[in-house]
């Protein structure tokens, strides 16, 4: 089973629709102040520092109005519907994903087992457990905060040249490099792809494995195996990108912390790590791509040992 490429794909979709608009209103009350619709004589000559700060000035205060439109609370039932609907596909995608391996494994429909989730998120810095509605709403948060992540370098960048005399031109072209450029590896931070990526795959892992979690649960399992994807990409390995991250998903998936296995945790209790409790696959740190893999005795996991028994796939899967 894997996190949901359905709802991270409708999610970020939505994500950079809100940044196309947000651009849009960048580009018609911003970005004249530094084109070619300013005369060429007034934009090739030196201004003095009066005019350089006034022409600044008014940039800003026109970056946070369009900030502030993007994030106010008049944008908050159309943000929530964007969140509802993510939340509402990965959630799916992780029930039809669940009563599948359950059937496979022992041949029971256990979705009349199913519950109401409880969704984790973090508030004042600490896991806080809520229903959907407390995760529609920790998600319609993060979405209001896309404006000034967006425009933020912008914002700084021309708050800079209230201290650094910069000409119209050089501002206009300090502008076009940093948005129009976005392409370019080097522009990834403040990209509309590389923003929504980041929250849409975020989040719905998350979504994702608690769904995971919480029917596992509802059906009775104990214990699971925590998988990794393999790749240099999995947080603490010691040859891949990440080998520093505080959590280790490379090496809790190899630990035997509770005696029933390497990588084997309790479902109610999920693993620990470096003073840090209550891990789970897909929510241990941000975009976490690990999976829960649901352990039944006699299996695909023989308690005694604890040993982990991959199931045969049918031909044509992967």
């Amino acid at each position: 089973m894997i996190p949901s490429k359905k709802a991270t794909t409708w999610y970020e979709q939505r994500l950079i629709h809100i940044m196309d608009l947000i651009w849009a209103d960048v580009e018609r009350d911003v970005l004249p102040l530094f084109s070619n619709k300013i005369p060429t004589a007034v934009r090739d000559a030196k201004l003095s520092p009066e005019k350089i700060v006034q022409l600044l000035t008014t940039a800003i205060k026109t970056l946070d109005i369009i900030i502030n439109k993007y994030s106010s609370s008049e944008l908050t039932n159309q943000y929530q519907r964007i969140a509802q609907g993510a939340i509402s596909i990965a959630s799916a995608e992780a029930d039809k994903d669940f009563k599948e391996a359950m059937q496979n494994a022992i041949g029971i429909d256990v979705e009349p087992l199913y519950k109401n989730v409880d969704f984790t998120i973090i508030k004042n810095g600490k896991p806080v457990t809520v229903g959907l509605e407390g995760a529609i709403k920790a998600n319609t948060d993060l979405i209001k905060t896309i404006p000034k992540t967006y425009l933020g370098p912008m914002r700084d960048m021309l708050q800079d040249g209230v201290y650094q005399a910069y000409t119209t031109e050089e501002l206009a072209a300090n502008i076009l490099q940093e948005y129009d450029l976005l392409i370019k590896p080097k522009y990834k931070a403040t990209s509309k792809a590389y923003i929504a990526r980041r929250i849409a795959r975020d989040q719905m892992a998350k979504v994702y494995s608690q769904t995971t979690r919480q029917r596992q649960e509802d059906s009775g399992v104990e214990y699971f195996k925590w998988q990794t994807s393999d790749d240099e990409r999995v947080s603490g390995n010691p040859s891949g990108a990440y080998k520093k991250a505080k959590v280790s998903c490379y090496n809790i998936s190899r630990d035997n912390q509770i005696k029933k296995g390497k990588g084997v945790y309790s479902v109610k209790d999920g693993a620990t790590w470096d003073g840090e409790s209550n891990l789970f696959p897909g929510s241990a740190h941000i975009q976490c791509r690990c999976v829960m893999i649901p352990l039944i005795d006699g299996v695909n996991y023989d308690s005694a040992t604890g040993k982990y028994k991959k199931p045969k796939m049918p031909k044509g899967t992967t």
